[in-house]
């Protein structure tokens, strides 16, 4: 199931579901100041090297574009966005990010989004150390 049909679809899935798949899936973003290359790599930054426009969404908050189902997004509006980016990471970026309230993610199919804000963001990356702690735990006892 594509994140963009979800979105445009919010009553049909659960919220935990989305935002689980959220965090696994890879996300269009525009970043600035990056190699200009025509294959993939993968770039570290440095401290302040790179930078992310922000937006404001429709109830007001100061949020990080990020184009859901990239591939997608790519055909359907080219040139949007200029890395991609997992989700997990994007939304680490957003409690870095000093003025940055959220994520608001775009469908790639549909004039739909769906904003994800760092109180959420803090409770979804908080319960995922928590598993890793409890698998990791359950392991050692074994």
């Amino acid at each position: 199931m594509q994140i963009s049909e979800m979105i445009a679809n919010p009553n049909k899935f659960d919220e935990s579901i989305l935002c689980r798949k959220i965090m696994e899936e890879e996300f269009g973003v525009i970043i600035f100041n990056l190699p200009l290359v025509r294959e993939r790599i993968t770039v570290k930054a440095k401290h302040n090297e790179f930078t992310m426009p922000t937006t404001v969404d429709g109830n007001g908050h100061q949020v990080i574009k990020a184009c859901a189902d990239p591939e997608i997004f790519a055909i359907n509006y080219p040139q949007s966005f200029t890395a991609t980016m997992n989700g997990k990471e994007l939304m680490g970026m957003c409690l870095k990010i000093t003025g940055v309230e959220g994520l608001l993610i775009c469908s790639a199919t549909a004039f739909v989004s769906y904003p994800i804000y760092n109180d959420k963001i803090r409770e979804l990356l908080f319960e995922e150390n928590i598993e890793k702690i409890a698998t990791f735990l359950s392991n050692c006892t074994k």
